[in-house]
């Protein structure tokens, strides 16, 4: 039997998946705007038309950041993107 291979989208250790962008988006505070990059983040193109399946992949990616991270330690990490920027 051949195992399938994970669609992109559902790949979890991909970066630009459903799941690195909804941790990123919680990471960096925005608000919840589930999305993917097939071909990487921030390299074209952007998906936004996502099934249900899609966008609790993102959704997933979200709640766990928002709950996995202490906030004045993420407000520190922030701080400290941007100084480095």
């Amino acid at each position: 039997m051949t195992e399938e291979a994970t669609p992109p989208q559902f790949d979890r250790g991909r970066h630009g998946s459903l799941y690195d962008r909804g941790k990123a988006d919680a990471w960096y505070k925005r608000l919840p705007m589930p999305h993917w990059y097939p071909n990487g983040t921030f390299n074209d193109p952007r998906i936004d038309q996502l099934t249900k399946e899609e966008i609790n992949e993102y959704n997933e990616g979200y709640q766990y950041m928002r709950n996995a991270v202490d906030t004045d330690e993420r407000d520190e990490a922030i701080e400290r993107d941007i100084a480095k920027s």
